[in-house]
């Protein structure tokens, strides 16, 4: 897969991503619209995947302008 495919790859996933996120709501009390207590564990792992598509997709776009990319948002 060449970098452009994969950044086209890993900006569908995070589009896929967030859809499944917006079922992901404060639902009153201590529980998320999908009827696990808050935190929302697939939530959160929704969350970390998105997180690493788009350091991902940063790395990517950085290295092909001849830039370094942000360390973990340092």
């Amino acid at each position: 897969m060449s970098e452009a495919e994969f950044v086209e790859f890993a900006t569908v996933q995070i589009a896929v991503i967030d859809r499944a996120l917006a079922r992901h709501r404060p639902a009153g009390g201590h529980c998320c619209s999908c009827g696990q207590t808050l935190p929302c564990p697939p939530a959160e792992t929704l969350r970390l995947r998105r997180r690493h598509y788009a350091g991902c997709i940063e790395t990517a776009r950085a290295t092909a302008y001849g830039a370094r990319p942000a360390e973990n948002g340092r």
